[in-house]
């Protein structure tokens, strides 16, 4: 999928790598209030963000990360990922 870098106007705080052995794309990632990080990706297969795996097939992940980039939570499961 590739990296989810956290940094502030100078100086790069945190920097993850995610991916598994097929596709995945990551379509958003967001800050919070308390500098939280949320991604939504789908992914093909499956894939560990931090916690163990998730997904199988074609699916949709949403992933939450604490302001030092450690995982909170992920799901993930079928749908479609509709961003405007």
């Amino acid at each position: 999928m590739g990296q989810v870098c956290k940094a502030p106007v100078v100086g790069l705080v945190w920097a993850k790598r995610f991916g598994g052995m097929f596709d995945q794309t990551c379509y958003v990632v967001r800050t919070d209030a308390a500098d939280n990080v949320v991604m939504a990706s789908w992914i093909q297969g499956i894939v560990d963000f931090g916690k163990g795996g998730i997904g199988s097939g074609e699916q949709i992940a949403l992933v939450k990360l604490d302001a030092d980039g450690a995982t909170q939570w992920m799901t993930a499961g079928a749908g479609i990922l509709h961003i405007e």
